[in-house]
């Protein structure tokens, strides 16, 4: 702080030179008077001000004003050597710039009046007031408020166990100030908790409890600090968990740290919070982006709070309405991931969408198929709220199905093995024996084969294992793109109707003794994106002799139709019938393989009813 000295008074002298008025001689064409005074010569009187009873009241006056600001600008200055804290920014600039400049400059501006007593406006030149850089920032409280939350945070850096990824900025200082906070709370209740039985404890503990007593029934015992402390964190908790309130953007690592606050010991008196900050919350201004964020820090710190989940999820379908699909698609994981904690979690989830859904407006089909599907890839199915997908096809599109597995048994390579109750047809080269083992080494080379079957996590021996070319670097392998190609092209769609190629696997002493069927059950979460499967195709990879096994078996009317493996050819037929409900009348099951010489390999693909959406990208997930 700046102090600033007295400044001295200056005398007033008492009028003794007359004003004279005399003609102007400096130019013949003025013939107005001009006036001659000089430096101690009194001021001209204004018109309205009788002559008579002011010439001698005006320098008193003055006198007066001089005296006054020069006692203020002296107490000001004696203030801050008396330890007397001086408010310099609420002052008026009179009582901080010297006395003597003021008046001084009142006295030349009254001195240059004219004849008509009109005194020119001047602007006095004030001293700048000097406030220090800890003062400005007072005046600007949200940015002192920030400063002492990061000076808090860097102080405790070292004490911190902290993530390497997260980065300091104000709602890290925001998080660790409430750590701090409930840390004051939790030993004030511990102090609380303590005082309240001490009838066996020593008599100078006795007097000690009493003392906390009698500070509680004040207001200043512990009770009273915890309500402070806590009602302290009510404005900072909305702050840390929405990006328009703190003005900076969300971070998942902070995030993820202060719902592990959460759900520590402070769990208790921070959750509430938590669910009010949710229930206030602006959602249409934060996005469906930050609801995502949330579910999935939540779930990432493992938060057990089912009033908070539903809350978040009671707000879900108006966002999603205005969200894109990539937004939609990452917001139907973040659900997955949270509802994956416990059934309770699930349970809250669920009736915050259904509330959602049933309140506000009626979702849009395709923003139902989008979040379904995403939710359903990632392990959650909510019939109760999504409803379940259609597993039917339009007619029109399977009778083209079949029409286009008739239309294979009329190409040169093509045979109609059955035509009831459903068409098979075996078609020779599909792929080549080059193109096979190609297949079969990329299986081995990357080590995509699983069990098909399983108890627990242990594989069911007796059953074959499968591998599936599901990866992008897959799909664009020259003998999986034949395939798909080809099936696309007997079908007349697209290749994105056509599903990834797997691979089956049958060893010595394995097999598929249970016939099944290949469409795919109600409520299958795949059917949202892609609709029920139509046709299969199943090509052989490797030819088994006679006395070796390995048949597929066809299990129709007329009985079981055996048909032994051959490399390159590919048998078709549709899996639902002419009115495009899903068919039982062509199942099939895989004989054991008897020979130790020789491996079954085949590679199955199938045909979908309708083209994927934009959002699907060639059945990758997004």
């Amino acid at each position: 702080k700046q102090t600033l000295p007295p400044a001295p008074l200056v005398p007033l002298a008492p009028p003794t030179t007359p004003v004279t008025m005399a003609p102007d001689t400096s130019s013949p064409s003025r013939r107005r008077g001009r006036l001659r005074v000089p430096w101690a010569a009194p001021r001209p009187l204004p018109r309205c001000v009788s002559s008579s009873s002011s010439s001698a009241s005006v320098p008193a006056v003055a006198a007066l004003v001089g005296v006054v600001v020069g006692a203020a600008a002296s107490l000001v200055a004696l203030l801050p050597l008396l330890g007397v804290a001086v408010p310099l920014h609420r002052l008026p600039a009179a009582w901080i710039a010297p006395a003597s400049t003021q008046l001084g400059a009142k006295l030349q501006a009254k001195g240059a009046a004219d004849a008509s007593g009109r005194v020119p406006r001047q602007r006095l030149a004030a001293r700048p007031i000097y406030i220090s850089k800890r003062m400005e920032e007072m005046l600007d409280a949200e940015n002192l408020k920030a400063a002492l939350l990061q000076e808090k945070w860097q102080a405790n850096a070292g004490a911190k166990k902290r993530s390497e990824k997260v980065v300091e900025g104000r709602r890290l200082a925001q998080i660790v100030y409430v750590r701090e906070t409930m840390e004051k709370v939790w030993k004030a209740e511990e102090e609380e908790y303590a005082g309240m039985d001490f009838s066996k404890q020593r008599p100078e503990i006795r007097a000690g409890k009493k003392e906390i007593i009698r500070l509680e029934k004040a207001g200043l015992g512990p009770a009273a600090r915890q309500q402070s402390m806590t009602i302290s964190l009510i404005g900072l908790v909305p702050q840390i968990v929405s990006a328009r309130a703190s003005g900076e953007p969300m971070d998942e690592e902070e995030l993820v740290y202060f719902f592990g606050t959460c759900e520590e010991k402070y769990g208790g008196d921070l959750k509430p919070m938590l669910v009010e900050a949710y229930q206030k919350m602006e959602y249409v201004s934060e996005g469906l982006g930050t609801m995502s964020l949330l579910f999935r820090s939540m779930a990432k710190a493992k938060l057990q709070s089912g009033p908070a989940y539903e809350t978040l999820a009671k707000n879900a379908f108006p966002l999603c309405k205005k969200a894109s699909p990539v937004e939609i698609a990452d917001f139907g994981r973040a659900l997955a991931s949270a509802c994956q904690l416990d059934a309770d979690t699930k349970a809250s989830i669920t009736k915050g969408l259904s509330v959602s859904k049933n309140a506000y407006f009626t979702p849009e089909p395709e923003m139902i198929r989008i979040l379904a599907w995403n939710c359903g890839e990632a392990g959650l199915r909510l019939p109760e709220v999504f409803g379940d997908p259609h597993h039917t096809v339009v007619p029109e599109v399977a009778v083209e199905a079949w029409n286009s597995v008739a239309r294979l048994a009329s190409l040169p390579q093509g045979q109609l093995v059955s035509g009831a109750p459903v068409p098979i047809v075996a078609v020779e080269e599909v792929v080549t024996e080059e193109e096979a083992q190609g297949l079969i080494d990329l299986a081995d080379k990357e080590k995509l084969w699983q069990p098909s079957a399983r108890i627990g996590k242990k594989p069911v021996s007796g059953r074959p294992w499968s591998a599936l070319f599901g990866n992008s670097s897959h799909r664009t392998h020259p003998a999986i793109v034949n395939i798909r190609l080809w099936a696309a092209d007997a079908f007349d769609v697209p290749v994105s109707q056509v599903e990834a190629v797997r691979l089956v696997r049958w060893r010595v002493g394995e097999a598929t003794p249970t016939p099944h069927a290949d469409t795919k059950p109600a409520g299958d979460t795949s059917m949202w994106a892609r609709g029920q499967r139509i046709a299969t195709v199943l090509i052989n990879l490797k030819t088994l002799p006679d006395e070796a096994g390995g048949d597929t078996v066809f299990q129709i009317k007329t009985g079981d139709l055996c048909i032994p493996p051959d490399v390159g050819t590919a048998l078709v037929w549709p899996v639902v019938d002419t009115a495009g409900r899903p068919s039982l009348a062509a199942t099939r099951s895989s004989r054991e393989v008897l020979d130790a010489g020789v491996w079954k390999y085949s590679a199955v693909t199938w045909v979908r009813s309708q083209k994927p959406p934009d959002w699907y990208k060639d059945g990758m997930r997004l």
